[in-house]
């Protein structure tokens, strides 16, 4: 519990431009801990950005599809009745 609170913290104190070793000053832990947790935060974002990409990919891939196959069917339709 006490890493989350202190990452909470780092990201606070980050967003509101601090430097790391003020950081680490605040929070009295050494700047290795600091540098750690920013890495750690950088790797989160990352990885919620990547999941956020691939989620809204796919999405648009589902979408696109639905209306090509709705495009279809109605070219189709369209065209039996032609007949």
């Amino acid at each position: 519990m006490q890493v989350e609170w202190r990452r909470t913290k780092v990201l606070e104190l980050l967003s509101q431009g601090d430097s790391r070793s003020d950081i680490a000053k605040t929070l009295q832990v050494d700047l290795s801990i600091i540098s750690r947790d920013v890495y750690f935060l950088r790797q989160q974002a990352k990885s919620n950005i990547e999941r956020y990409i691939d989620e809204n990919s796919q999405a648009a891939r589902k979408g696109k599809t639905r209306r090509e196959n709705w495009r279809n069917n109605i070219i189709n339709t369209s065209s039996d009745s032609l007949y």
